[in-house]
């Protein structure tokens, strides 16, 4: 029975599944018996082969036999396969041959799939420079009148033509003359911003109370993190943490300071004495 099953794996049949699982449970190293039951549930289209090509692919030592199973003997991709690999092995060298694509191509004639023309498709797609591509586009200002009519949107739609208004940028710049964007508003009306807004609120920004907690300037610190805690609720989560910190830095620091004192005064007195 075994021996026929051996040489005519496609006769197995329901009885091959129910008496296999007992001889893998006997003989649990022989590959034979593990590799037998799975044609056999492949056989009777069972639910449990997915389980147990899964249990097999650890047990074979050659899982070319699982790869027929699964791709329903297709020997001509194993062959091919093989005759890659011999080439590679002859030539001992790392780099794809043209002797590859060829069997490939050879492969994929045989089986008459569809194929696509690539150098057909890049020569549509491809153009000689970026103020070609550019050319094509007629909604895009071109470089002799970019100085006026350019206006970048911020709108989610324009980010098609970012490339191309670098593309533009980039030319203009080489030739000397660079975009400038339009301005909304005329730069004789635009307002000048008080200095003494500006440098207060300089002041209060969280790079600086870095700045000064790497001082050792923790007080000044804690009432910058304090401020901006109460200006920016999304992040007083972090400026919390910043502050508790702080918090316990200044009072350890006045413990540190009391207890130096306390001992200065000991000193003098006992000199004193």
């Amino acid at each position: 029975m075994i021996d026929n099953w051996l040489q005519n794996p496609e006769s197995m049949s329901t009885e091959a599944v129910e008496q296999l699982p007992r001889l893998i449970a006997q003989y649990p190293y022989c590959a034979a018996y593990r590799m037998l039951y799975s044609i056999a549930l492949a056989n009777t289209h069972s639910i449990e082969l997915g389980r147990q090509l899964q249990n097999a692919a650890c047990a074979l030592p050659d899982r070319t036999q699982l790869f027929l199973l699964v791709n329903n003997g297709e020997h001509a991709w194993i062959e091919l396969m093989r005759q890659l690999e011999q080439q590679r092995r002859d030539e001992n060298s790392t780099t794809c041959d043209d002797d590859d694509f060829l069997l490939i191509d050879q492969f994929l004639s045989q089986q008459h799939l569809p194929g696509i023309d690539i150098e057909s498709q890049i020569a549509a797609v491809a153009t000689d420079s970026p103020l070609d591509a550019l050319a094509e586009r007629p909604d895009l200002p071109s470089g002799s009148d970019a100085d006026d009519d350019l206006i970048v949107s911020g709108d989610a739609n324009d980010g098609i033509d970012q490339d191309s208004l670098i593309d533009q940028f980039l030319m203009a710049d080489k030739d000397g003359k660079l975009l400038v964007p339009k301005a909304d508003v005329p730069i004789e009306n635009v307002p000048t911003p008080d200095p003494e807004l500006i440098r207060e609120k300089a002041f209060l920004t969280e790079s600086l109370a870095k700045l000064y907690v790497k001082q050792h300037k923790f007080e000044q610190a804690l009432t910058i993190f304090s401020q901006l805690n109460l200006q920016y609720s999304k992040k007083s989560g972090n400026f919390a943490d910043q502050i508790r910190y702080l918090e316990k830095v200044i009072s350890l620091q006045k413990e540190l300071q009391k207890a130096s004192e306390s001992k200065k005064i000991n000193k003098t007195n006992n000199t004193k004495k």
